[in-house]
Formats: C-alpha cells, structure tokens, sequence
C-alpha cells in the first residue's frame, strides 16, 4: 500500500516509524509529531493490528489529536470481518481492501480529498 501511495504522481508521502522515525528520539514522541504533522492518517486494521496493544494504542493517539477531524482518518480493513471492526471506530467510514481490487485508489482518492 506505502509503494503503490508513494509512487503516484501526487507526491503521497507516508510515515513509516521503522523507516522515518528518527533514531534515538522516542517512539512515543515520533508517533505523536507524525500524527500531529500528517494531513490524515491511514489505520491498516488487520487481524495483528487488533491483537496488538501498541497499534491500538497508535489508533488512540490519531484519534485524540482530531476526534471531528472529518474524513481525516481513514480506517482500511484488510483480512476482518465487520463485526470486528473496532468499537472507536464505528462512527467512521471504512475501506475494505479484502474483497476490492480497486482498494488502494480508493485509499488514494480518499487522501486527496482530505488535502
């Protein structure tokens, strides 16, 4: 997903903590200026991600920055059912990109829409 958002000729840029975050800062304080620098956040809700107390924790932090951040936050589905689809974010729209072949343009169009 990173790849195919990366690559487009819109100039997508994507935090990756591994890849970005700068060495020796601390993870929580990276995570909080990336969420704090980020025009929307992508939260990739997968079967780890909801077994993962430190993603959750990651998909708290992006909604105490802008609970009505409005289409901001962009939940993505990938290998769930719905009725796992955590309670936090209900009140948002999701994407499903387990059955669509057209998911990651989805996510795309999605972000520019929020620029």
């Amino acid at each position: 997903m990173v790849s195919y958002l990366e690559s487009q000729p819109e100039g997508i840029r994507c935090f990756l903590q591994l890849r970005d975050a700068t060495p020796g800062s601390a993870i929580t304080t990276e995570l909080c200026d990336a969420v704090q620098n980020s025009h929307c956040w992508v939260l990739l809700i997968t079967p780890s991600f909801l077994e993962d107390p430190w993603c959750r924790y990651q998909m708290h932090q992006a909604l105490a920055e802008a609970p009505m951040a409005n289409g901001r936050t962009i939940p993505v589905l990938k290998g769930i059912d719905r009725r796992d689809y955590p309670r936090e974010l209900r009140c948002l729209y999701y994407i499903d990109v387990t059955r669509k072949e057209n998911g990651f343009r989805q996510i795309k169009d999605t972000i520019l829409r929020c620029k």
